[in-house]
């Protein structure tokens, strides 16, 4: 007959091994800046091809119907507008302009703690859309878009460790026959919701700078909006 082992136990038994899971700090997947750049589906080749192009494009093919605001800034800084009505960019003033721009910044959040760093092979996530029609999970119909649907979207990326940055995903259709109204609202719904920074899709540029003192009448001072700047504009 076998004879059981007795007075003694293996070290580092099963209550060892429960202390030592219960200080383990747990590791994300996914996390704020994650480097990427590891898949490649294009070659350097393919990528200086596409970049010649667009440059081709914009020096020789231009864009049409360009509004006042730019044309302020592009011919004095050296485009030209064709009798055509397109303005055509050197392909000289881009790589210019693109050696100055900036290759790192501040994504700025309502909430310091949330704050990004863009840049480099950074990767970020983060919603984004402008559906008009969504699925009502208790009717299983598609319903127009409510500014309470960008509410709730805004809180939930808010608690999801996962998205980094709040993009609008939808539009608020009950104000969509006034757009400066609409704007509000959003911007509006998406302060409310979260405390990650956030991105949406303005109709007119002169909605920004009500929205601006809105964002500062939340901060309570004047001018805090611009020195962190946690909304990215958009159209």
């Amino acid at each position: 007959m076998r004879r059981g082992r007795r007075g003694t136990r293996r070290g580092g038994g099963s209550a060892s091994r429960r202390a030592s899971r219960a200080i383990d700090t747990p590791s994300l997947a996914v996390w704020p800046g994650l480097s990427g750049g590891q898949y490649r589906p294009l070659t350097d080749a393919d990528i200086a091809r596409i970049y010649d192009a667009a440059l081709d494009i914009l020096e020789n093919i231009g864009i049409g119907e360009p509004i006042p605001e730019i044309l302020n800034y592009a011919l004095a800084g050296g485009c030209t507008l064709d009798d055509d009505g397109r303005l055509r960019f050197p392909r000289a003033l881009v790589e210019d302009l693109i050696d100055v721009s900036a290759k790192r910044y501040t994504l700025f959040a309502p909430d310091a703690e949330h704050d990004l760093e863009v840049g480099g092979e950074r990767v970020l996530f983060c919603t984004s859309g402008e559906a008009v029609t969504i699925l009502d999970y208790a009717t299983q119909k598609f319903r127009p878009t409510q500014l309470t649907d960008l509410y709730d979207a805004a809180r939930l990326a808010d608690q999801l460790e996962h998205i980094h940055n709040y993009g609008q995903p939808f539009i608020a259709a009950q104000y969509s026959q006034d757009v400066f109204v609409h704007d509000i609202n959003i911007a509006y719904a998406a302060l409310a919701g979260t405390k990650k920074s956030f991105a949406l899709g303005i109709a007119e540029v002169n909605h920004i700078e009500p929205i601006i003192a809105m964002f500062d009448t939340w901060l309570g001072e004047e001018g805090a909006f611009l020195k962190r700047p946690f909304c990215t504009f958009g159209g």
